[in-house]
C-alpha cells in the first residue's frame, strides 16, 4: 500500500527543528532513493535546498554575531564594587555601590529568615 505526504507538511515539519537539523534530516531524505526518485520530491527539493540553506547560514550568521558580541563585552574593562560611606566590613552586604563611582548607591534590603 502506498501513502503520500504533502510537501508542505515535510516543510512544516522540518520548520519545527532548529536549522542544523533541520538541515540534516533535509540531506538525509535525499539520499533516501525511494524518496529522491519521487517526480513531486524531485520538483519541490530544489526549493526545499535554497530555503534550508539560506536558514541555516542565517542561523550561522546570527552565532557569529552573537560570539563577536560576547567577546566584545569581555573585552570591556570591569568595574570594582563600591561601599556606600558608612559602610563597615561586617555590615557591607547591605550597601552595595553598583557603578562606576562611589557616588551610584543603591541600597539593598536586608532579608532574615526571622
Amino acid at each position: 500500500m502506498l501513502s503520500a505526504i504533502l510537501i508542505e507538511d515535510v516543510d512544516k515539519e522540518l520548520m519545527r527543528y532548529p536549522p542544523e537539523m533541520a538541515w540534516d534530516l533535509l540531506i538525509q531524505t535525499q539520499s533516501n532513493p525511494l524518496i529522491s526518485m519521487q517526480p513531486a520530491w524531485r520538483e519541490h527539493y530544489p526549493a526545499l535546498f535554497e530555503k534550508y540553506r539560506a536558514r541555516l547560514f542565517e542561523y550561522h550568521e546570527e552565532q557569529k554575531d552573537l560570539t563577536a558580541a560576547i567577546k566584545k563585552t569581555a573585552e570591556r574593562p570591569t568595574y570594582g564594587a563600591y561601599y556606600a560611606s558608612g559602610a563597615t566590613h561586617d555590615d557591607h552586604r547591605k550597601q552595595l555601590s553598583i557603578g562606576e563611582t562611589a557616588e551610584n548607591v543603591a541600597k539593598l534590603k536586608c532579608l532574615s529568615n526571622e
